[in-house]
């Protein structure tokens, strides 16, 4: 018998799922630790004081007006304010993720459920595969991302500046890509959750499978952390704002920082949280269907009983045999799982602004 002090499936799995997304889908910045700010609004403000302070004092060591070029002045503006929306993005959907666990999945979740995904989190999240993995991922980003920059202001300047501010462009952008990767990798723990449903189905609804309570709060579950992908993907996209600044504040129109860097990002972001998405609900989904067919199957067997045309047994009442198709139909109706909508939202929005940018590049070069 297990003593008082032993762990519960619930807290297992809390806390299991705490130390994949910490306070920020993985991030752990201002959003970690028992001095971080509670709110996402004073994260997000806490950043950009530090940043601008920092900024600030680099500018103070180095005040001649010519030091770096206008449009890595735009980038570290732009890069400052889209971290701060990210950062309120993770740590309010991270809250709202630990709210529909603790509300529509755990109360509703057996404990050998509870059990197996906190296991699961455990062994699929190691620290090298959370944190590790990312940061290889940033400094292959931010590599790629000096020299397209490089070169798309080589037009605009004899060399590339080596002002403090350079400096922080490369150290805020690695941030930036390492922190992206890092939720890309948080993020998929989603799937985890899905893939043990099957170790509740003698909890499904048999007449309405799908209006189970343990699916509906997975359904929930997958919906905001696409939402969130929505999101980051969209504060990506705001990044073409440097494009249309005034001259000398501008990346060009042809900028290659902007053409790699939008779509590479919207992919790794919106894209492949995508994948993660639809591959989930597929398991959700085949598991209901498995489900409903095994229990249809069952009626198709009473119902071969009464009625067997082959072999002339014919039932003397409809009655039991319209009750058995009844049953038949609204056992796999209740099972039918998932949005279309949802669907092509997630696979749309992920190619759209890879194959706008590349029509406008073949455009570009054939004038």
């Amino acid at each position: 018998m297990d003593s008082p002090a032993d762990p519960q499936p619930d807290d297992l799995l809390t806390g299991a799922l705490r130390r994949v997304l910490g306070r920020a889908m993985g991030v752990r910045l201002f959003a970690a630790g028992a001095a971080a700010p509670a709110r996402p609004a004073q994260s997000a403000a806490l950043w950009l004081t530090l940043f601008v302070a920092i900024w600030a004092g680099l500018h103070l060591l180095d005040p001649a007006p010519e030091r770096i070029p206008g449009q890595i002045a735009s980038l570290l503006g732009w890069g400052a304010l889209y971290f701060a929306a990210a950062l309120y993005l993770a740590q309010s959907t991270t809250e709202r993720i630990y709210n529909i666990v603790e509300r529509d999945i755990l109360p509703h979740a057996s404990e050998r459920y509870k059990a197996a995904v906190a296991e699961s989190l455990v062994r699929s999240y190691p620290l090298a595969r959370l944190f590790g993995i990312p940061l290889l991922v940033a400094l292959a980003a931010i590599v790629a991302a000096h020299r397209t920059l490089a070169f798309d202001l080589s037009p605009h300047i004899p060399a590339w500046p080596r002002a403090p501010e350079t400096w922080l462009w490369v150290i805020s952008y690695l941030i930036y890509f390492w922190t992206a990767a890092i939720a890309v990798v948080a993020a998929r723990f989603y799937r985890i959750f899905a893939k043990h449903l099957e170790l509740d189905q003698d909890r499904f609804y048999v007449l309405g499978a799908a209006d189970t309570p343990l699916v509906k709060g997975l359904a929930r579950l997958g919906t905001q952390v696409l939402i969130f992908w929505v999101f980051i993907f969209l504060a990506t996209l705001s990044s073409m704002v440097l494009a249309v600044l005034p001259t000398g504040w501008n990346l060009p129109p042809d900028s290659w920082l902007l053409f790699l860097m939008v779509p590479v990002c919207g992919f790794f972001s919106l894209g492949f949280g995508s994948i993660v998405y639809l591959e989930s609900e597929d398991v959700i989904r085949s598991t209901l269907q498995r489900f409903t067919n095994e229990a249809a199957s069952k009626l198709q067997a009473a119902s071969n009983a009464l009625l067997d045309p082959r072999s002339g047994k014919v039932p003397d009442s409809r009655e039991r045999l319209d009750l058995l198709a009844g049953w038949h139909d609204r056992i796999l109706e209740g099972g039918r799982y998932g949005s279309r909508i949802r669907a092509a939202v997630s696979i749309a929005l992920p190619l759209l602004l890879p194959v706008a940018s590349i029509i406008v590049q073949i455009f570009k070069s054939h004038p």
